[in-house]
């Protein structure tokens, strides 16, 4: 541990696993060309050693050879060098520079993680293969181009970038693995290339700086947390064929105002939306059968939502705190309802085009009533309500013929109600049963 510089003598071919790990003092070295095998681990965590020449015999720099040579600051690796093994040069901190050959096809699985240092890295044509967090947490990084060998970024590749700024991706590239760009915060915009198919968990997340973005026609899924916290997206295009947005696929997407989903999409993952707080519309389209947990909670500009007929289930807190929320229309059947759905939001008036469907009343809707909804029954029809009662909640219905009448002049239908835990149903004929004219409902906790 007390070398300062050693020689190698010539002749030498191969260094031996770990030869000279842990070796803290020493800061050069001399190594001839007749070496052409340096072991795993060689160097590792050799903090004082400022530079190397590696010898031009060698083909393979093997697993954590200079893992943790804090000092190491510039490095080329000559020409006859095909891979870069696992780790090979992470934690080297003070690494701002490395010379990659023509030869080289294969980077391996966390190569230079934690080198926040290394701000440019040209990658040769060569390469086909980029390893798992070959680049992760390289924060001064500022640019890279994949070479067109390379068909699938993988996880975390380029997670905690965060100076990434510019980066190519040539046709070819099929699959973009999970957080491969988490954290890379100062990416502004990206190209993926029609190529892709597959975005894994959390690809974008915590991509601050992103403002739009265009998915390719061949991605079918967002998977979950795909751009979660990416707070500058203003703007993304979803290819027709996209079936699956997955849980806190958008979440905390703060400039988000609107967004297509289009037709195949059958499920609203958990939190799917949840604090898009700019989010002012947004259609969900026939097809959609289920809407997740808290899925658009805390939309707070989000000012009316449609139901479509297909959904058949509206998950708890889904639009809690939607504060500017003044319409909601179901298109059909109610669908059943978690707890809290609508608590905090504005709902001043709901919209269903018949006789009202079983409604979990206290724990879907705000503690003092079960908002208004808008009924348009046939001239001299009969409409329901109908609700579970809580045991032993006291409940009274009441409905008015127009839509700007005061609570306190509404009508009461029927007497009040005490509640046993079971579905009440009260029918009663409008007064008023003009085709065309707008009935309101309303079910009060006394």
């Amino acid at each position: 541990t007390n070398l300062g510089h050693i020689a190698i003598p010539d002749g030498v071919t191969s260094f031996g696993t770990g030869v000279f790990r842990g070796c803290s003092t020493l800061a050069s070295i001399t190594i001839p060309d007749s070496v052409d095998t340096i072991g795993n681990n060689a160097f590792r965590a050799c903090t004082s050693l400022a530079g190397i020449h590696i010898p031009t015999s060698l083909t393979i720099i093997r697993n954590t050879t200079f893992h943790g040579c804090s000092s190491l600051s510039l490095v080329t690796i000559p020409e006859g060098v095909i891979s870069i093994g696992n780790e090979a040069f992470r934690a080297c901190t003070s690494l701002a520079g490395i010379n990659l050959p023509t030869s080289l096809t294969s980077i391996g699985n966390y190569a230079f993680r934690d080198a926040p240092s290394l701000a440019g890295i040209s990658i040769p044509d060569t390469v086909t293969s980029l390893g798992t967090g070959a680049f992760y947490d390289c924060s001064s990084l500022d640019d890279i181009t994949i070479p067109e060998g390379v068909t699938s970024i993988r996880n975390t590749t380029f997670q905690g970038c965060s100076s990434l700024d510019d980066i190519t991706i040539h046709d070819g590239v099929t699959s973009i693995g999970d957080n491969a760009f988490r954290g890379c915060s100062s990416l502004a915009g990206i190209a993926i290339p029609y190529s892709v198919t597959s975005i894994g968990v959390g690809a974008f997340r915590e991509c601050s700086g992103l403002l739009n973005i265009t998915l390719p026609a061949g991605v079918t899924r967002i998977e979950n947390r795909t751009f979660q916290s990416c707070t500058g997206l203003d703007g993304i295009a979803i290819p027709d064929g996209l079936t699956h947005i997955g849980d806190y696929a958008f979440e905390t997407c703060t400039s988000l105002v609107g967004i297509t989903i289009p037709d195949g999409v059958s499920s609203l993952g958990t939190h799917a939306f949840k604090a898009c707080s700019s989010l002012a519309g947004i259609s969900i389209p026939e097809g959609v059968i289920s809407m997740g947990n808290e899925a658009f909670r805390g939309c707070t500009s989000l000012a009316g939502i449609s139901i479509p007929t297909s959904l058949t289930s509206i998950g708890s807190r889904a639009f809690r705190n939607c504060s500017s929320m003044g319409h909601v229309a179901f298109q059909g059947t109610l669908p059943s309802f978690g707890s809290e759905v609508f608590i905090g939001a504005d709902q001043s008036f709901i919209t269903y085009p018949g006789s009202l469907g079983s409604v979990e009343g206290r724990p879907a809707f705000d503690s003092g009533h079960i908002p208004a909804l808008t009924l348009n029954p046939r001239a001299g029809g009969t409409v329901r309500v109908s609700f579970i009662a809580g045991a032993g909640q006291r409940y009274r219905v009441y409905t008015l013929a127009t839509l700007d009448t005061p609570f306190a002049n509404w009508i009461q239908v029927g007497p009040e109600i005490t509640g046993s835990g079971a579905v009440v149903e009260v029918d009663y004929t409008p007064a008023i049963g003009e085709a065309g004219l707008f009935l309101r409902a309303r079910v009060a906790f006394q």
